[in-house]
C-alpha cells in the first residue's frame, strides 16, 4: 500500500489502554529503509478518531529495518514484537513496550532454520499473537511472500520471560501452507 509517498506494511492497531495506536512499517524512501511508525487516535473507539503521529519506534540496540510489528499484551507487560534482517536472515525480534513509542533492547527470538522457513528465502514474519487457555502463541509467515512455499508457523511461550529466547519453544511443521498453486 502506498500513501502520499509512504510505504506501510502490515500494520498492527491496538487500544492497550486510552486511545488506539497505530503501528506500520514505513518509509518515504527505498524499501530497504523502513521503520516502525505510530500513529494515535483521539479516542478509543477508532472510527470516531482523529489520528496523528505519535512518533517512530527507535529500537536501542538495533536501530535498523524493522516491519510487521505487533504488540504482546502478557501480565507482565506488553512487548513489541517484529521482523527484521540478522544477516541472510529475517528473524522475529521482542523487545519491552516501555511507552506507545518506546521500547527497551531487543531480543531475538526465532530464526528461519527450518526447511519450510527458507523456501525462496530465509523468512520469519508478520507476527501475530494468539492467546488460549491460559497460553500464549505467536504465529508467524514463513519463507518468501513471492512463491507457493509461504507457511504459518507458531512460537509458544513456554518459559516466564519473553525477552529471554529461551522461553520460546518453535513448532517443528507448519500449521498452515500453501497448496493448490496459491502464492502468498
Amino acid at each position: 500500500m502506498v500513501y502520499v509517498g509512504l510505504w506501510l506494511a502490515l500494520p498492527s492497531c491496538t487500544g492497550l489502554s486510552g486511545p488506539r495506536r497505530y503501528y506500520a512499517a514505513g518509509t518515504s524512501d527505498t524499501l530497504d529503509n523502513q521503520r516502525t511508525h505510530v500513529l494515535q487516535g483521539s479516542s478509543n473507539i477508532i472510527w470516531d478518531s482523529t489520528w496523528s503521529y505519535a512518533g517512530r519506534i527507535t529500537i536501542p540496540d538495533r536501530d535498523v529495518w524493522a516491519i510487521d510489528s505487533t504488540i504482546l499484551v502478557l501480565s507482565s507487560g506488553n512487548y513489541f514484537v517484529y521482523s527484521s534482517w540478522d544477516g541472510n536472515y529475517q528473524c522475529l525480534f521482542i523487545s519491552a513496550l516501555l511507552t506507545p513509542t518506546t521500547v527497551g533492547p531487543t531480543t531475538k527470538i526465532s530464526t528461519p532454520t527450518l526447511s519450510w522457513e527458507t523456501i525462496g528465502a530465509n523468512v520469519n514474519e508478520g507476527p501475530a499473537p494468539l492467546y488460549h487457555g491460559g497460553r500464549t502463541w505467536i504465529v508467524y509467515s514463513a519463507s518468501s511472500c513471492a512463491g507457493t512455499g509461504y507457511e504459518l508457523g507458531r512460537l509458544e511461550l513456554t518459559g516466564t520471560d519473553p525477552l529471554n529466547a529461551s522461553s520460546w519453544t518453535k513448532y517443528g511443521s507448519p500449521v498452515f501452507n500453501s497448496a493448490n498453486g496459491c502464492v502468498g
